[in-house]
């Protein structure tokens, strides 16, 4: 389906269910798109949000801060469910605590919280289920961890800026995990670019913890 826009725009490359598509990025916090597809603004972050899948479907920031923050947060700072409505002014349908208990799947961040460590501000903006999706905990504590660590390593070893692009990849056959749940996703893709260079991997959602990083580079 055309979307037409009388509006000035660019686009960027995401995913939904068995295509890939071009969706338009409105000049606006929040716009609603094709296949129920939120673009949500938090501080310096991006993400695209489906609403019809429960997941977000892409992410993009650059590593600011690959350093810890070494002061003290409150407390308060954590997983909350209601931050949708904070970041997209109503609230959004997302995953819930319960679709991560008792199974294999991780609440995986897009954007992980070690690489945007600035400030708790910066901090308290990652923890939100807009922020994760349905990921198998053997990837995001094992590769997937490793990668995100590399892109810290980057970010101090070179005085360009590091630049992260993630693909929450959906095929055809990709089913809700129960009625009413979350969509699990087939793949991760991770676009890295620094210094002139792209790098990028991609990740089955499967248990690969015992692989090395380098099997799932694709560029």
């Amino acid at each position: 389906m055309r979307l037409t826009i009388t509006l000035i725009f660019v686009f960027v490359l995401t995913y939904s269910i068995g295509s890939v598509v071009a969706l338009p990025v409105f000049d606006s916090t929040v716009s609603q798109l094709n296949f129920d597809t939120l673009r949500i603004e938090m501080g310096e972050f991006e993400i695209l949000y489906s609403e019809e899948l429960l997941q977000p479907v892409q992410a993009t920031y650059t590593v600011t801060c690959p350093d810890a923050f070494v002061g003290e947060c409150e407390t308060s700072i954590g997983w909350r469910v209601s931050r949708a409505k904070e970041f997209a002014g109503y609230d959004v349908a997302t995953s819930k605590p319960k679709h991560y208990e008792k199974n294999d799947w991780d609440r995986g961040h897009l954007i992980p919280v070690a690489s945007v460590d600035c400030d708790c501000a910066s901090k308290a903006l990652t923890y939100t289920y807009l922020n994760c999706a349905l990921q198998d905990s053997g990837l995001n504590r094992g590769p997937w961890k490793q990668l995100e660590g590399q892109e810290r390593k980057l970010a101090k070893s070179i005085d360009d800026e590091v630049e992260i692009i993630v693909d929450v990849l959906f095929e055809s056959q990709s089913a809700p995990m129960c009625y009413g749940c979350p969509t699990i996703p087939s793949a991760f893709r991770k676009t890295i670019i620094a210094g002139g260079d792209t790098m990028i991997y991609k990740f089955p959602n499967q248990d690969i913890s015992e692989l090395e990083l380098s099997v799932f580079r694709i560029h």
